[in-house]
Parts: structure tokens; sequence; C-alpha cells
């Protein structure tokens, strides 16, 4: 995730900041930004499921075995698509940069 972070920032020219936070509290918050999507009907980038993927401490990605069972090759790297999905969410309203 840290990598990740660290390429989402380049891509935006920011500098990437570290909070770290009490489970139970990140849980709450995304719980209010819940119950705040619902009220303003805007969906919003923080949930309780969103939290969860957070919390896995072991993301490990590995093309290998769709490549060698679906002759499977991303034609996209992380960063361009990174960069991409960036800008959507920019122009969706989502994201400031």
């Amino acid at each position: 995730m840290s990598e990740f972070g660290a390429i989402a920032a380049g891509i935006m020219r920011r500098r990437p900041r570290v909070l770290r936070v009490p489970v139970a509290a990140a849980y709450g918050a995304g719980y209010c930004a819940e119950l705040w999507s619902r009220f303003t009907r805007v969906a919003g980038i923080l949930s309780r499921d969103k939290v969860a993927e957070a919390l896995c401490t072991a993301w490990i990605c590995d093309h290998r075995r769709a490549a060698d069972e679906l002759h499977f090759e991303a034609t996209t790297s992380l960063p361009a698509g990174l960069a991409k999905t960036l800008a959507w969410y920019r122009e969706a309203g989502w994201l400031k940069y």
C-alpha cells in the first residue's frame, strides 16, 4: 500500500501523508462517511469496506498465474493505469488536485 500511495502521490504532485488511527476510529469514520453519502446522495470514497481493505497487511498481486493459465498480459503499467483512474476521479469530483 505504501508503494501504491507513493505512486499516486507522485501523479498528483503531492507529498503522501500517513495517518495512523485506531481500528475502531477508522471503522467509525467509515460508518459516518456512509451515513453522509446516504444523506447527501453523493458517493464517497470512504466506507467500512474501504477500511477493511486498508487493514489487509499483505496485498500481493502477481500476474504469473493469470499469464500461465489465461495467457493474460497487462498492456497498461500500474503508474499509467493509476494516472487514468485518478484523472477519472478528478473529473467525477471525487478528488481535487
